[in-house]
């Protein structure tokens, strides 16, 4: 697949199968293209992540970057070349290390926080592990590869993670580097470190946004230029697709040293501005501007798209994806990246 700008949208189907295609900046989308495995290898891949375009030192092009987990344990990663040709994924625990099986991945590509804004160089990818601990690795803009390390206590993390999704943002004056994370008794987390050097603990995010039950999936988005705000989608058990964004923190004065207050707005109901569209499992988004592009995976496998208007808040409704890009059976995953 040749590369052109637009949203990149990378499909899992229940036959294990990685799909490729774009919606281009005119609402229309090319055709869904299969992602190739090496050369024999047939592994059935169990979870995709889209990495975005970046590039390396070595490049006078930007590359799209994926990676898919296998149900061998095994950890992928591809990027296209200068004409656009996808190589075959390839397994790169041979370097970064062996942590065993992944459930979920987040892959995005990032700048070299704290230092701004700047050329995206490096690719950050977390993975989820059947055990449920959480493991980052990170990819230079030589492309150098960093061992798979579990996520840090500074952010409180103890396990027990069973899905997650990383979002980035940089200004003029700050940047910040999000993650939330759903744990196995359906909780809804938030953490995040800016280029102050502020690094603030997983929080509950139903307290200031809303209970609305327990989850299963999230993913989160930011908004370009506004390092502060994140846009987090989430399913819960029922099938329910909720929107809540961030707004911004505020530190407490005397006599709560220390303390921060995080401003959400309210958990919505998706569906309720978009349409009902059966059973929600599996949700993806990203921003394009102050814009939110949000893919989801029904219960009976077909994948929506609908769109957050930045101006005014507004969504359009959920448009089939395969309608337009193609058939290519169940899907039970999906992941986004800009161009």
């Amino acid at each position: 697949m040749a590369a052109e700008s637009g949203l990149y949208v990378l499909g899992l189907t229940a036959q294990g199968k990685a799909h490729l295609t774009v919606r281009r900046p005119d609402g229309s989308w090319r055709a869904f293209e299969e992602v190739a495995l090496a050369a024999g290898d047939t592994a059935a891949l169990t979870a995709v992540a889209a990495g975005g375009f970046t590039g390396d030192s070595s490049d006078t092009f930007f590359s799209f970057h994926m990676c898919a987990a296998t149900a061998d344990g095994r950890l992928l990663h591809a990027r296209t070349g200068p004409d656009g040709l996808r190589p075959p994924l390839a397994d790169i625990e041979p370097v970064v290390g062996d942590r065993g099986e992944y459930t979920a991945l987040a892959a995005l590509k990032r700048h070299d926080f704290p230092e701004g804004p700047g050329p995206f160089t490096g690719l950050s990818v977390h993975g989820v592990t059947a055990q449920a601990r959480v493991f980052r690795t990170d990819r230079d803009g030589k492309g150098q590869w960093g061992p798979l390390e579990e996520l840090p206590a500074s952010t409180g993390y103890q396990g027990g993670v069973v899905a997650l999704d990383i979002a980035a943002s940089a200004s003029a004056t700050d940047s910040a580097f999000h993650l939330v994370a759903v744990t196995g008794n359906g909780r809804l987390l938030h953490t995040y470190t800016n280029g102050r050097g502020t690094d603030v603990p997983f929080y509950d995010v139903e307290g200031p946004a809303g209970e609305r039950g327990d989850f299963r999936q999230a993913a989160c988005a930011a908004p370009e230029g506004h390092p502060e705000q994140l846009h987090l989608c989430g399913v819960t058990a029922d099938g329910r697709l909720w929107h809540a964004l961030h707004v911004g923190a505020f530190s407490l004065p005397f006599p709560f040293p220390g303390r921060r207050l995080e401003w959400w707005t309210q958990l919505g109901d998706v569906e309720g501005q978009t349409g009902d569209r059966g059973s929600v499992r599996h949700v993806a988004c990203r921003t394009a501007g102050q814009d939110l592009h949000v893919c989801a995976v029904t219960a009976d496998g077909r994948l929506w798209h609908a769109l957050r208007r930045g101006g005014d808040g507004t969504w359009t409704s959920f448009g089939d994806v395969e309608g337009q890009a193609g058939e290519r059976g169940q899907f039970v995953q999906v992941a986004l990246s800009e161009a």
